[in-house]
C-alpha cells in the first residue's frame, strides 16, 4: 500500500485543515513526561477525546504530525473511531506501523514530510535548516519548546504538540493569524 499524496493540501485547502501532533494516546509515561494534568491514561484518552470531538467535526480535514496512539490495532482504532474528521497523519517516530495498518484503522498516512505553496513544511520533527521564506510546522518535541519561535539566524518554528494546544487541534488559517502576531507569545532562540 502506498503513502497517500500530499498533494490534497495546497495553498488554498490547507487554511480549512485543522493540525495537531503528540496526542500520544494510551501512552502512560506521557503524563509523567510531559507533565500532562491528568491522573491516568483512562483520563486522559477521555479528556483528549472529548476536546478533540468538540473542536473537529465530522467533515472537517485534520493533519496530524505524528505519534497520535500507543497500543494495539484494536485499541488504537477503538480511539479512533470516536474521533470526529477524516485524518491524515505523518508518521511520527513512535508511530511504528505499516501504511495498510493506520488505513484499516481510518487513519490515511502520508510521507515524512511536505511543503505548501512554498511557504510552509510539515513535519513531525522540526528541521533545523528551513529556508528563511518558509514556516516549519510540526510537533515531537511536546512542551519543551514554545508555540512560536525563531531563532537568530531566521529560522521560523511553530511547535503543534498537544500540549502548546490545549490538547486541541487547532485551525490552519487560525494558526497562521496567531503567527503573524507573534510578538505576544514569541521567544528567540540562538
Amino acid at each position: 500500500m502506498e503513502y497517500f499524496e500530499s498533494e490534497i493540501f495546497n495553498k488554498s485547502s490547507i487554511k480549512d485543515v485543522k493540525i495537531i501532533s503528540d496526542n500520544h494516546f494510551n501512552h502512560n509515561k506521557i503524563i509523567e513526561y510531559c507533565d500532562r494534568p491528568f491522573d491516568n491514561i483512562t483520563e486522559m484518552n477521555k479528556v483528549m477525546t472529548y476536546i478533540w470531538n468538540v473542536s473537529v467535526d465530522e467533515n472537517d480535514i485534520v493533519l496530524h504530525l505524528g505519534d497520535f496512539s500507543f497500543g494495539s490495532k484494536g485499541s488504537v482504532k477503538r480511539i479512533r473511531d470516536k474521533l470526529n474528521g477524516e485524518i491524515y497523519m505523518i508518521k511520527g517516530n513512535h508511530d511504528k506501523h505499516g501504511v495498510q495498518w493506520y488505513k484499516d484503522i481510518g487513519i490515511y498516512m502520508i510521507r515524512d514530510s511536505f511543503t505548501v505553496g512554498g511557504e510552509y513544511i510539515f513535519s513531525h520533527r522540526p528541521i533545523k535548516s528551513v529556508p528563511k521564506s518558509m514556516i516549519n510546522i510540526h510537533g515531537h518535541v511536546h512542551n519543551n519548546v514554545p508555540l512560536f519561535r525563531e531563532s537568530e539566524f531566521g529560522n521560523k518554528h511553530v511547535n503543534v504538540s498537544v500540549e502548546n494546544l490545549g490538547y486541541k487541534p487547532i485551525l490552519f488559517s487560525k494558526l497562521i493569524k496567531l503567527w503573524d502576531n507573534r510578538e505576544y507569545f514569541f521567544e528567540k532562540t540562538t
